[in-house]
């Protein structure tokens, strides 16, 4: 399968994003309070749960780890050295203002513990930014809407699945909206505390197929489709090569927090490396409806193969989870193209697992 790249006629909207609200018209100064005070109340609640820090943190850590060890980062090999010198420091400091966050809030400050929190969140964005080039905050924001997605298939994975889904919605229009307005880094820090709250509600990995040793696995898939993808259509260019790298290192960071035992860690390790690997088969440009369509079929081939071979045990569940993924993707993709990509490529990602 080849994913073209050329005559685009649509900018990115969002390669897993809900449709997005209308963020040219003027907004009631009473909702803006509303979203603020929710925005803050969700900040509170996850400044406690180490995981979800670890889930904002590792947003940076692991693409500015790969600039710097690869010296992979936008802008080419000179832009990885400086950028990566300096994502570095905004990721440390970023870890920094989280510890304060939390003893902020151990004495019962939680306008400091919040303040604190809201500026971690925007160092981890200027670390993307420092390694990813501009188009990294455009991701986050994407991003966002994609877990408010994963969430809509799979409510059962997460505490109070439905109100989950609103909050991740919310939080997303958010971003899109600060993101017109041209205020990247409050979009990407929206969208950092997307990721919090998305981590913060995962019940125990162990609900999930396989647990969190078949999310790695998933997830070292999702790289080598990814790979044999971006080869075929005659790749990868510099950054689809920057992102494949990103996404191993994702895994590879999956891989040895199981061997450590922290099992939430891994899914949320697993699946950055599972969106990482469909950045590069669909980013720089955005994902196009045409190849929206093309993951779609390829999706609908290998999960056909898969069922031919009728897996038993955990291959049967992963099965089932992939059908479940396809046909939700396919009605959102025919309902608003591009939204249902995300579900389509995981769900080719478990077919070719399935394979072998």
């Amino acid at each position: 399968m080849r994913l073209s790249r050329a005559g685009r006629a649509l900018p990115l909207l969002g390669v897993f994003a809900l449709a997005a609200c209308d963020a040219g018209q003027a907004t009631d100064p009473m909702a803006d309070d509303v979203a603020l005070a929710e925005d803050d109340r969700i900040a509170l609640e996850v400044i406690a749960d180490p995981d979800a820090v670890e889930a904002a943190l590792a947003l940076a850590d692991v693409p500015v780890g790969t600039a710097a060890r690869r010296g992979m980062a936008w802008g080419g090999p000179q832009g990885a050295i400086q950028g990566a010198a300096e994502g570095q420091v905004y990721a440390e400091q970023a870890r920094l203002r989280f510890q304060e966050a939390v003893q902020a809030l151990g004495v019962h400050d939680s306008v400091q513990a919040m303040e604190r929190a809201r500026e971690a969140r925007r160092l981890v964005v200027r670390a993307m930014v420092a390694v990813g080039g501009p188009r990294a905050v455009g991701d986050m924001v994407d991003r966002a809407g994609g877990l408010a997605a994963a969430v809509g298939q799979e409510p059962s994975m997460y505490q109070n699945g439905y109100g989950l889904q609103g909050e991740l919605n919310g939080l997303a229009t958010r971003a899109r909206e600060r993101l017109q307005l041209r205020d990247s880094t409050g979009a990407g820090e929206c969208a950092v505390l997307a990721e919090q709250r998305y981590r913060h509600r995962q019940l125990d990995p162990g609900l999930r197929p396989g647990g969190p040793e078949v999310a790695v696995q998933l997830g070292a898939t999702a790289v080598v489709l990814a790979t044999r993808l971006v080869s075929d259509a005659g790749g990868p260019d510099e950054d689809q090569a920057r992102l494949l790298a990103v996404a191993e290192d994702y895994v590879a960071a999956a891989g040895e927090t199981l061997a450590a035992g922290y099992y939430r860690r891994v899914v949320h390790l697993a699946d950055l490396g599972q969106w990482a690997a469909l950045q590069a088969v669909v980013w720089p440009d955005g994902v196009s409806i045409e190849e929206a369509a093309a993951v779609q079929q390829l999706a609908e081939q290998l999960v056909a193969d898969a069922a031919a071979t009728e897996p038993t045990d955990v291959a049967a569940d992963l099965l089932t989870w992939a059908q479940n993924l396809l046909e939700w993707g396919s009605a959102a993709l025919e309902e608003a193209p591009p939204r249902g990509t995300g579900a389509l490529w995981r769900a080719a990602v478990i077919g070719t697992w399935i394979l072998g």
